[in-house]
């Protein structure tokens, strides 16, 4: 048995997999993130060393420490797009829903056509600010490459003390958070091509971009798919 938010709480404390997961968010927040979930894992276990034996998986338990988490990230201050950030990792958590699939499909879809300047499948109207962003992050393309890396010998293999604690926690599944990483990131990959080209741009001259793809996203599922509309505006509001 396993909490979604635990699950992320395991990779937001470790060494291996947090600056992959969060590329491109600021390096203090994503530090304040880090000693956020590491206190956390703390108090799960409460003085356990058994991740499965020694945390309570019932409601109440997973519904403290998820507003414990987000209560910690508000108070120090961490980014609202990070904070949105882990919300959707968790909320994917193990898979994401049907909806969310079709959400970074449209998403993927609506970019491409902007940034390949389809202007006869467009909807909503483009303006010059709007088109000298995108020639900005014309050499940045449409997709984000991930570092070839065996994830599996990269985790079991890490010297990091965290990284060492986590897995000792495990109950002999020492590569399970592997498995949750990848998922994640089968995920965020999708639509993180958007947060380079936000970190390249800066937040001003992307909201342009990100308001475009909403506004072009709005016109085509509001009526016909409203849970896909929805989903869309939570991993925009995410990059």
């Amino acid at each position: 048995m396993t909490i979604p938010v635990d699950q992320i709480i395991f990779l937001l404390a470790s060494d291996c997999f947090k600056e992959t997961l969060l590329p491109t968010f600021p390096q203090q927040d994503v530090e304040e993130v880090t000693a956020i979930a590491r206190a956390l894992l703390d108090d799960m276990l409460d003085g356990g060393s058994n991740y499965y034996m020694c945390v309570s998986f019932n409601e109440a338990r997973r519904e403290r420490t998820q507003g414990a988490l987000f209560q910690s990230l508000q108070s120090r201050g961490v980014g609202t797009n990070l904070q949105r950030r882990i919300a959707l990792m968790i909320q994917a958590t193990p898979a994401p829903n049907g909806a969310m699939i079709n959400a970074c499909d449209a998403i993927a879809s609506i970019a491409g056509r902007l940034f390949w300047l389809e202007f006869d499948a467009l909807h909503a109207p483009l303006t010059l600010d709007l088109l000298d962003a995108l020639a900005v992050v014309e050499p940045l393309g449409l997709q984000r490459e991930l570092p070839c890396i065996d994830w599996g010998a990269a985790w079991l293999n890490s010297g990091s003390t965290w990284d060492s604690y986590i897995r000792s926690m495990m109950d002999g599944i020492d590569d399970a958070p592997v498995y949750v990483f990848q998922d994640v990131l089968a995920f965020t990959v999708r639509f993180d091509f958007l947060s380079l080209w936000k970190r390249h741009l800066g937040e001003e001259r992307f909201a342009q971009i990100r308001s475009f793809i909403e506004t072009e996203a709005n016109l085509m599922l509001n009526d016909l798919c409203p849970d896909t509309a929805a989903c869309i505006d939570l991993i925009l509001a995410a990059i």
